[in-house]
């Protein structure tokens, strides 16, 4: 009988509001080693060897997180334009303004408020100048901004942006191949630095995994076989052999552990889903862009808090202390907003 209600359920909910379990979980997953990736402290010059020994583990545990965290919420995203939008026929004009509201007015918004903070905070990473000039570089060039973590919201944008373009090479299975090989040739091209006008260059750099989120979504046997026991074994040794690979810094080697981390991710969470109840993350997974936005004002917080202490033997806590505040505390805040129920506050943090 409950199965029968669920159903029920199911066939009366519109399209846009159901939520595809295993890409919730898969979306978790990865705002999670955003999060780790975001939490090593700094050792102090009178660390203990126990600190300096959690340090160095914090930072293999980042060193895992940068190695597809980025290109996999990028996949994530190609992934849902399809099924939101593409796959829709959503106008164009429609798109861009609901994106710029969605991804734009946080923007907008958290570049302000890091910039203010930056000049009046002093002693920080990346100071800004109370300037015009300073002011509206801060929105052109992201990632060079008080808010590096900005060039993500700016490059999803742009890809966003090319929505006539994916219709056509969709319709066409040696456009779309095509386009796919000249994604992985922009992944090549040498930029002297990763930053750019809105991040551009970062947006040619990862329009791969954006495509390619787009062609699993247009492609159901694609996403089959990604989700096989074989491909995820596949993709676990091509993860770990790059992993360890001595060129690292190498492209070729920086790509597949790229993609092989994505995939291999992206085939577990279609496995866990069938086997763990949906409630897995469900304390935090519906808030993963306002964790983005908010966990790294809370993480700073903690880091700061631990240097001005200086407690030896800490390390471990104050790490831990550091996750977890950069997950549950802008969960918390965002909740507040929701029962506040101020439509702008809302559309300030993307609910």
């Amino acid at each position: 009988r409950r199965q029968r209600q669920m159903c029920i359920r199911d066939r009366n909910t519109p399209p846009s509001r159901k939520k595809i379990t295993w890409l919730l979980l898969l979306q978790s997953w990865a705002m999670l080693w955003v999060v780790i990736g975001h939490s090593p402290l700094s050792v102090p010059n009178l660390s203990s060897a126990f600190d300096t020994d959690y340090h160095e583990c914090a930072m293999f545990l980042k060193k895992i997180a940068y190695s597809f965290h980025m290109p996999l919420f990028i996949m994530i995203s190609g992934y849902l334009f399809y099924i939101t939008r593409i796959n829709k026929g959503s106008q164009y004009k429609k798109t861009l303004s609901d994106k710029f509201v969605r991804l734009g007015i946080p923007y907008v918004f958290f570049t302000v408020f890091a910039f203010f903070l930056k000049v009046y905070a002093g002693g920080v990473q990346r100071p800004v100048a109370l300037s015009l000039k300073s002011f509206l570089c801060a929105f052109v060039w992201p990632f060079d901004g008080p808010l590096q973590e900005m060039w993500f919201v700016a490059v999803i944008l742009i890809y966003f942006s090319l929505l006539g373009m994916y219709r056509r090479l969709l319709k066409s299975n040696w456009l779309s191949t095509l386009c796919l090989c000249c994604a992985v040739g922009l992944f090549f091209i040498p930029v002297s630095d990763m930053s750019g006008v809105f991040a551009f260059n970062r947006a040619v750099h990862f329009f791969i995994f954006f495509f390619l989120g787009i062609l699993i979504a247009a492609h159901h046997r694609f996403e089959n076989i990604i989700k096989r026991k074989g491909s995820i074994v596949i993709c676990l040794i091509l993860y770990l052999a790059s992993f360890w690979a001595d060129i690292i810094e190498e492209n070729a080697i920086t790509l597949i552990m790229s993609l092989s981390g994505c995939l291999l991710c992206w085939g577990l969470a279609g496995t866990v889903d069938r086997k763990v109840s949906d409630t897995l993350f469900g304390s935090f997974r519906n808030y993963t862009y306002q964790i983005f936005l908010l966990g790294i004002f809370i993480q700073i917080g903690i880091k700061l808090l631990y240097d001005k202490l200086g407690m030896q033997g800490t390390y471990p806590y104050f790490y831990v202390l550091c996750v977890l505040s950069g997950i549950y505390i802008p969960v918390l805040i965002s909740k507040v907003i929701q029962r506040v129920g101020n439509k702008y506050l809302n559309l300030l943090i993307g609910l």
